[in-house]
């Protein structure tokens, strides 16, 4: 065997190893036809091949030891041009990771070749010198059998990852050029997500996941023969925690343990690590006596008889070949005595007669304490038995059975945890035993009811719905809840309200029952039970009348049509039968326009046929499609099913109804009018082809002797017999009209021909400053005349002080004739403008120029955002409030002189975090005690909920920029009961639909 081995360097890329060979051997020859070749990218190593059995074939080749780079793409020149390049087929291969393969050579094979690296995220590209493929030169060698290369098959990337796209690549030498067969061991199905390419060598997997591993199995076959190899893929993932580090507040000389708990596939083992303020945490590395207290074992850190100096960031990094992930916790030793807060401590619980209380004693310190109930009114603590006890429970909770009157008072929770001690006082409220109502107290099914709502209320002796305890409804149907029922039945709100002229509130459930829903199945009973009692009503399945048959339209008009139809058979009006007797009949229709059903205007139709109803409909809308249906109504007002309905019928078109109303003109020139109108029949149109009939006089007749037809609703009418007068009157008038018939006409509209130009003058004029940036321009026209073309007025500010540059004219704006008064925007602060409105035809002639007026903006807004200082709960008597602390800036610029009315702070509060637009919120600067550090409290947000608070500076010039959003969601922060700040000047308080601004 002769091989040359060429190996050749690229600049930044991986190294490149080509081989050529040349086959011999002392028995036989290896043809061209059946030599084996390949060249492959390297590392500048080298292994041996081995070597084939039959062929006795031996050969070295480069390894490439390098992961697939997906920004890498490989091709190869060939025939010693950079224009050439070899083109895969079923006997050629370019690996994905650049090697090139030959099942067979041939002896066109017999070339220059290059391999070619191009990087896609540079865009940039290299090749390696050519180097030549010798092959010997033996005649045309016969077939041989499959031969799978020891490198095959083979996993791309090496380390595989959920989510990527894998690819399993196989190739063979065999001639002829062998087929591929892709398979798994275990006898599975390839995955869903699996696709098949390049002539069957490459099994490509799309999004891998951890189900998608396992053994493949590759066959090549051709005519001579098979053979198969294996591979084995695994699917990496990197590491998932599953629950983060949660930060903690702990007592000295107490045990805190932080787990990090994570999920990571078998395959890819994983390595844990802790840091203690970015510092790695190493037992063995500490002094003995804190190696003691520091534990590490699998996933746990545990920190025993912990100190105020074990107070530091914790963090958790689990890692494997692929990934990490990470956590961190704020872990706080601190001692803190008891402390009650209003939010979740509340001042008074109220109570029913003959109901149960369970209040818990909730309090924050560090470490827990331990609690005791008191009763005020007796002085003697609480035991843990009897109808008035302290429970052993987690919360401590304060237990009242079977509550009586004679339970009504101030009820204390003390707390002591060695580092101190504190109290809170509840107020238990007493209320008289409600009753418990459920409406109707009977209710019948009918076909024609569409809904039935049923009703369960408690009426209870509070001042606000705040203090009344909750009632907790529950609806059962026949002795089961209805919760264990099918949901798309019922539709269960429940809701507070107050009861007007008493003290009352009373708390209402109820349900609906839809259309979709009533049914034999469900006639039964439905009761309501709550803490209080329980009520109950029945809903029972009321007979129906029957339903009108053989419903039919005839005599059909543009405007009318009969109806006729046939009562059952098996009853007579106002007689008896097997349903309930006849009184009435509806009529339903609907149109093609509009599908749903509604009842014929009047109402309800009697009739006097016995045994066949009729009805004449009036007053439809020709050229329309109608459909109809009857339903048939007892003598206490129920309605049967609808009829069947009947099939489309059309009434008979008519000509137009209705005349042209609202007709508008305007001059295009002094011979030409442009006439517009609104249309009419824009729904439906009563006959076909609608049009218009416009009519005018020849000026100065007053006769309509001219006219036009028009499909739409304007027109340009050419006067060709105007006269050279300054001012020609013309009579309109418009009629509708269609292939039936012509409409009524409106009436005469008189419009002006002129060649003259504006006559009107803007007049009382009168600039008014909005802020900084806007002037607001009033006027009255005067000198107005019918004979005269205005198409709108330009209104025009120029500054007062730039006349010494003649006169800079900082806005040109117009406005329709008919406005009178218009917005000026763009202009510098504390500038004076002179302003004034002139009317222009289009002709762009002017008319007489109107009276100018002065106007001075207003100095600048605040140039400058606040900080928001602190957004926090603080404890008050009262409970608890939210107070807010920003930084002050200039509300007005150092060189204007300008002295402001209003100017202050606002506060935009976004309730939600979804919220759009926000609750504002106005401050002055001269309610604040200390404008130097502006401050304010804000009442009645309402706990757990979501706010964003931004804070700008105003003045009569406008509003400044917006500070950077601060956020809270009260009830998961903690009010600063310790706090020492200084009482805040300013309070809010905020409803739902109501701001109050308190100031105290």
């Amino acid at each position: 065997m002769i091989c040359l081995q060429y190996l050749s360097y690229f600049a930044w890329f991986p190294s490149l190893c080509t081989t050529t060979c040349t086959h011999q051997h002392h028995s036989h020859s290896l043809a061209p036809h059946s030599a084996l070749a390949s060249a492959r990218p390297t590392n500048l190593s080298t292994d041996s091949l081995g070597r084939s059995a039959r062929y006795h074939v031996e050969r070295r080749i480069c390894t490439y030891e390098q992961a697939l780079n997906q920004s890498y793409s490989y091709s190869w020149l060939v025939g010693g041009s950079t224009e050439r390049f070899v083109s895969q087929s079923k006997r050629v291969l370019i690996s994905m990771d650049g090697s090139l393969y030959f099942s067979y050579t041939k002896k066109s094979d017999d070339t220059r070749y290059a391999c070619s690296i191009s990087v896609s995220q540079t865009q940039s590209g290299q090749y390696g010198p050519f180097f030549r493929l010798v092959l010997p030169s033996h005649p045309q060698g016969q077939a041989f059998a499959p031969q799978i290369d020891e490198f095959q098959p083979q996993i791309l990337p090496e380390i595989p990852v959920r989510g990527q796209t894998v690819y399993l690549e196989c190739f063979a030498y065999g001639f002829p050029a062998p087929s591929y067969k892709w398979t798994r061991v275990d006898g599975g199905l390839l995955p869903l997500n699996s696709t098949i390419t390049n002539y069957g060598r490459v099994l490509r997997i799309d999004n891998a996941q951890f189900e998608d591993g396992g053994r493949y199995k590759c066959s090549a076959l051709n005519d001579v023969g098979v053979d198969s190899a294996e591979v084995y893929l695994n699917i990496h993932a990197p590491p998932a925690l599953v629950n983060a580090l949660s930060d903690q507040m702990i007592g000295t000389n107490e045990t805190v343990q932080l787990e990090c708990d994570y999920l990571s596939p078998k395959t890819s083992p994983v390595e844990i690590e802790w840091f203690r303020n970015g510092m790695p945490i190493v037992p063995l590395l500490m002094p003995a006596a804190e190696r003691k207290r520091f534990v590490l074992k699998a996933n746990r850190l545990t920190i025993k008889n912990t100190q105020r100096s074990d107070s530091a960031v914790y963090q958790c990094i689990v890692s494997n070949s692929v990934g990490s992930a990470t956590s961190s916790a704020l872990i706080t030793v601190k001692n803190l005595a008891p402390v009650f807060h209003g939010i979740v401590f509340p001042k008074t619980a109220h109570v029913v007669v003959g109901t149960e209380l369970r209040l818990p004693c909730i309090y924050h310190s560090v470490p827990e304490g331990r609690v005791h109930w008191k009763n005020a009114k007796t002085g003697e603590f609480l035991s843990l038995e009897g109808r008035v006890r302290q429970l052993s429970d987690a919360v401590s909770s304060l237990a009242i059975d079977n509550v009586s009157l004679a339970d009504e008072g101030a009820y204390e929770c003390w707390a002591n945890n060695g580092v101190g001690e504190a109290k809170a006082t509840v107020h238990v409220s007493v209320l008289p035993r409600p009753s418990v109502k459920v409406s109707p107290s009977r209710q019948q099914l009918t076909e024609s009811v569409e809904r039935v709502n049923l009703t369960c209320e408690v009426e209870l002796s509070c001042a606000d719905s705040d203090d009344c305890p909750e009632v907790l409804f529950d609806w059962y149907f026949n002795d089961h809840s209805i919760r264990t029922l099918p949901h798309t039945k019922f539709d269960k709100r429940t809701r507070w309200e107050k009861v007007r002229r008493s003290n009352k509130i009373r708390q209402r459930s109820e349900i609906k029952l839809l259309a979709s829903a009533l049914g034999e199945e469900n006639v039964g009973r439905y009761s309501c039970k709550s803490i209080y009692g329980s009520g109950s009503t029945d809903l029972d399945v009321r007979p129906t009348p029957s339903v009108p048959t053989h419903v039919r339209v005839f005599d059909v008009t543009s405007h009318s049509v009969k109806l006729a139809w046939r009562q059952p058979s098996n009853q007579k009006r106002r007689g008896q039968g097997q349903s309930l007797p006849v009184d009435a009949y509806r009529i339903e229709y609907r149109t093609s326009a509009n599908k749903y059903w509604q009842a014929f205007k009047g109402g309800v139709f009697e009739t006097t046929d016995r045994i066949i109803g009729s009805y004449l409909l009036h007053n439809l809308d020709p050229g329309q499609s109608y459909q109809f249906r009857i339903r048939s109504r007892t003598e206490d007002g129920v309605f049967s099913a609808p009829s069947k309905h009947t099939e489309w019928v059309d009434t008979k078109p008519a000509v137009p109804s209705r005349a042209v109303k609202h007709i508008k003109w305007r001059t295009i020139d002094d011979k030409s009018l442009l006439v517009e109108w609104d249309p009419l029949e824009a729904k439906y149109t009563s006959g076909p082809n609608l049009r218009y009939n416009i009519s005018w006089s020849d000026t100065p007749s007053e006769v309509l002797s001219n006219w036009t037809i028009v499909p739409y609703e304007h027109h340009i009418i050419e006067m060709s017999n105007a006269t050279d007068t300054e001012c020609s009157m013309v009579i309109l008038a418009i009629q509708p009209l269609n292939d039936i018939g012509s409409g009524p006409t409106s009436t005469n509209t008189v419009a002006y021909l002129s060649s003259n130009g504006p006559f009107r003058q803007a007049e009382q004029t009168v600039v008014a400053a909005v802020n900084s940036t806007h002037l607001k321009v009033y006027w009255q026209w005067n000198s107005e005349r019918d004979c005269e073309n205005v198409l709108g007025g330009q209104v025009s500010c120029r500054k007062v002080d730039g006349q010494a540059d003649g006169g800079e004219l900082v806005v040109n704006q117009s406005v329709p004739a008919s406005y009178t008064h218009w917005t000026i925007g763009g202009l510098q602060p504390e500038t004076e403008y002179s302003c004034m409105v002139t009317a222009f035809d289009q002709y762009g002639r002017t008319g007489p120029p109107g009276k100018a007026a002065v106007g001075r903006t207003m100095a600048p807004a605040p140039s400058t955002s606040p900080v928001i200082r602190n957004l926090r709960v603080q404890s008050t008597e009262d409970g608890f409030t939210t107070v807010l602390d920003w930084s002050a800036i200039s509300l007005q610029e150092d060189s204007s002189n300008a002295t402001y009315l209003n100017k202050g702070y606002k506060v935009y509060i976004f309730i939600s975090e979804t919220a759009a637009e926000p609750i504002e919120l106005s401050i002055l600067e001269s309610a604040l005690q200390d404008p130097l550090n502006p401050s304010a409290r804000i009442d009645g947000l309402k706990i757990m909920h979501f706010y964003s608070v931004q804070v700008a500076g105003f003045n009569d010039g406008g509003v400044g920029p917006l500070s950077s959003p601060s956020s809270i969601r009260l009830g998961l922060t903690t009010p600063d009961a310790g706090s020492n700040t200084r009482p805040s000047i300013l309070v809010f308080f905020i409803a739902v639909a109501t701001l109050l601004l308190r100031y105290i």
